[in-house]
């Protein structure tokens, strides 16, 4: 199966999903969003690239189900405030948790919310990635940074411009962005042999205090437990 490539500025694609819809609702249709099934069902083991991929499968998401009513109203407010936030000039980012509460609020004339919680609007998001074949820091939302990593290797920021040496970064280590890719962080001179990652960030400091990197020629990184995005990433990167 063969992957699209994602894609960099999904303003285009919102702007789709929205003229789609309006053109439903002028037609007197009963609007629908067509989303890939993000289920153990629609994935597959990407060889090439030795990640889990979704696959082809995708499910509607009406206005008129009674069942999808709300989720289809939150589908649209975050995927408009996507769209808000990439038209800003100013290249304006926020985090997951900044959007759940711009978009929360009471319904007017009703005692219903449109999020409860954080866990109600990290889904839709989600959704809305897999449908425009994106990633989130391309909607310019971005998660938590968790990730830190210790050892001989140097680090390219190609954004802003800057070089980090994994050895030299003291008690703290090199934090680790959301954004990895080839196109942003780039791999300079690397004298590590092998990787180690651990769980707890009370063992990683216990390490980088130890200096194991440096005894060992290895890079040692932690997420503080679950490992989010970027860290994930920076090891397939690395790995491969």
């Amino acid at each position: 199966m063969t992957q699209k490539a994602r894609v960099a500025d999904p303003r285009s694609r919102l702007k789709e999903l929205g003229g789609d819809v309006l053109s439903q609702l002028e037609k007197r249709k009963n609007p629908a969003v067509a989303l890939p099934v993000r289920s153990l069902s629609n994935i597959y083991f990407d060889e090439k690239h030795k990640i889990i991929q979704l696959g082809t499968k995708v499910s509607q998401r009406s206005y008129m189900n009674v069942a999808h009513t709300k989720k289809f109203m939150q589908t649209m407010m975050v995927a408009a405030e996507c769209k808000k936030l990439l038209d800003q000039k100013q290249n304006t980012t926020t985090s997951i948790r900044d959007l759940y509460y711009i978009l929360k609020r009471t319904l007017p004339g009703t005692d219903e919310n449109s999020f409860e919680e954080q866990a109600d609007s990290d889904p839709v998001l989600e959704d809305i990635e897999a449908a425009m074949n994106t990633l989130r820091e391309n909607l310019h939302l971005k998660a938590e940074q968790k990730g830190k990593l210790a050892g001989p290797i140097i680090l390219k920021d190609l954004k802003f411009e800057t070089q980090a040496d994994g050895a030299k970064m003291g008690s703290s280590g090199w934090g680790i962005p959301s954004i990895v890719e080839a196109d942003t962080i780039e791999f300079g001179k690397c004298d590590a042999h092998f990787i180690l990652m651990v769980e707890k960030d009370a063992i990683w400091q216990r390490l980088n205090e130890d200096r194991f990197w440096q005894k060992h020629k290895c890079l040692v990184l932690t997420a503080g437990g679950q490992p989010d995005r970027g860290t994930r990433r920076l090891i397939n990167r690395l790995q491969r």
